[in-house]
């Protein structure tokens, strides 16, 4: 269930720092961690 992000400023990392991700059983959603680091 990947949620789409709008494109966080990668030069402020109270941007990145900020990201929130889906817990799932096992700790984040790593589909949903990867296609942010895509997009940053």
């Amino acid at each position: 269930m990947a949620i789409s992000f709008s494109r966080p400023d990668p030069s402020s990392p109270a941007a990145v720092g900020s990201a929130q991700f889906t817990v799932t059983r096992r700790g984040f959603d790593t589909e949903e961690v990867r296609d942010f680091l895509r997009s940053v």
